[in-house]
């Protein structure tokens, strides 16, 4: 009789253990339109801050605002890579709460909060257009590019390597930003280059055959993205007050890099450990 109740008990404490997880993804999209919302309620005061240091050549295409959220296109379209990270986290815990699951399986805790930090760290930049979004917008966009360095590089397995080496990819490029500003763009640029140049490679000399039509996803989708961004930052095309931006398509383009980038690596089985999972919620 006891080891029945007992049982009961241990059984509904491991059900309601696994819905509060699983409530997880949402509760991070709901604290990111949340935040949406307050900085949109505070872009004037914040805009009284630091400018950013694109204002003195033109921030993207998009005509600045007055008053209020700045860049509203620009900034509204952000919420893309949040869906995305909000696709990965749901998809990662879903795994990790499965009855006899391992708690290896994919990167998906350290990518989707990666993608739901660009997404505010983005629309804060836009609506605001001071320094300090600018930067965190980069910070952002290197623990994006960083995390399949690492991933290359130690195959996601290799204990405390991995958070050493996702810290170091990510600290580089903005220490350095923070020191030249001008860098940031670039930086992130040749983060990305070689975040497919190591995956390129260690696809070459690996014993295990992924598919790759998840990579190719991924890495088509960010080079059409690099498209509109390099055209929209050269105003090569541009229509300051159109209701499009090619900015916004910029964003829009990085949920299915994002979402095809965790789907080729989810397919390594024993994927995300718990160091990396404690980097991811460090940031």
């Amino acid at each position: 009789m006891f080891d029945d109740r007992w049982r009961s008990l241990t059984d509904a404490t491991r059900h309601r253990r696994r819905v509060l997880i699983r409530a997880v993804p949402w509760l991070v999209l709901s604290l990111v339109g949340a935040s949406f919302g307050i900085i949109a309620s505070r872009a004037d005061a914040e805009a009284m801050r630091r400018p950013a240091t694109c204002l003195t050549r033109g921030c993207y295409c998009e005509a600045v605002a007055a008053s209020g959220v700045r860049q509203p296109i620009d900034a509204y379209s952000s919420i893309a890579p949040a869906f995305a990270g909000t696709f990965v986290l749901a998809r990662s815990v879903r795994r990790r709460t499965r009855p006899g699951s391992s708690r290896g399986h994919a990167p998906g805790v350290a990518l989707g909060l990666a993608a739901c930090s660009i997404a505010v760290f983005s629309f804060h930049y836009h609506a605001t257009l001071t320094w300090i979004g600018e930067y965190l917008d980069g910070v952002s966009l290197y623990l994006l590019a960083g995390f399949p360095i690492a991933w290359s590089l130690t195959g996601g397995r290799r204990g405390r390597w991995f958070p050493a080496i996702y810290l170091a990819v990510a600290a580089f490029p903005a220490a350095l930003a923070a020191v030249v500003p001008e860098s940031r763009k670039l930086a992130f640029l040749a983060v990305s280059t070689l975040a497919i140049l190591t995956e390129l490679v260690r696809r070459r000399g690996a014993e295990e055959r992924l598919d790759g039509r998840w990579l190719a996803l991924s890495v088509g989708s960010f080079g059409l993205a690099l498209v509109a961004w390099s055209l929209d930052w050269t105003r090569a095309v541009c229509d300051p007050y159109g209701p499009w931006q090619l900015h916004a398509v910029w964003h829009a383009l990085s949920a299915p890099t994002i979402i095809g980038m965790f789907m080729y690596y989810e397919q390594e089985r024993g994927a995300v450990t718990d160091d990396a999972a404690c980097v991811a919620h460090a940031h």
